[in-house]
């Protein structure tokens, strides 16, 4: 056929005496479209917690839907599985892959449940989140001076740097948790002790 739609198809058989006598049996069968998905690219997230960012090229027509679905060995929840961006929670950090569907569903009755659909996954890899956490016994504190010999973090693992936004300050150790620092004036400054999980791109 020339186009997707329901056609009606005509079976007309004749009596090859030529008196005139036929019958005709009618058939209708509806060409469907078949269906494009695609699940996004793969990505990394820190946290049990996303979003799953498929493509919804169907959202204007209203006998194709899609699905979200988990294919690896941990347990997913999503918010909305026909969603393309519903949000999930997963059970496990490391990997994890879904799939996303599109089915086109006839708009007859059919007997033989007949659909088209199509799928793409896609991979998170799924990192935990660092709780930073500085070690300071005395807390906020003075100096006399414009060094500190005791900027301290809690060592839980991950990796981390020190950060305060005057970029002239220097750290001694700057990916350390026991470092000390130099300010180049007096008077307040923040220090902050950031740890990450995962590729630094990714923070």
């Amino acid at each position: 056929v020339s186009g997707f739609g329901i056609r009606t198809i005509v079976l007309r058989e004749y009596n090859t005496a030529g008196d005139g006598c036929y019958d005709t049996d009618t058939v209708i069968i509806e060409f469907m479209e078949q269906p494009y998905a695609y699940a996004g690219n793969d990505f990394i997230v820190c946290g049990l917690d996303f979003q799953l960012n498929a493509t919804d090229y169907y959202a204007d027509v209203d006998n194709i839907s899609g699905n979200w679905t988990c294919v690896s060995s941990g347990t997913a929840t999503f918010e909305d599985s026909t969603d393309p961006h519903t949000t999930v929670h997963y059970s496990d950090y490391g990997y994890a892959t879904f799939r996303w569907r599109e089915t086109a569903h006839p708009h007859i009755e059919v007997e033989n449940g007949t659909t088209c659909s199509a799928f793409d996954v896609v991979t998170v890899t799924i990192y935990e989140k660092p709780s930073a956490e500085l070690n300071m016994i005395e807390g906020d504190t003075a100096v006399c001076g414009l060094r500190f010999e005791n900027l301290l973090a809690a060592d839980d693992g991950y990796s981390g740097y020190w950060y305060e936004e005057n970029t002239s300050t220097v750290f001694g150790a700057g990916s350390s948790t026991i470092t000390d620092v130099t300010v180049s004036n007096y008077g307040r400054h923040d220090f902050y002790w950031i740890e990450y999980n995962g590729p630094m791109d990714n923070q």
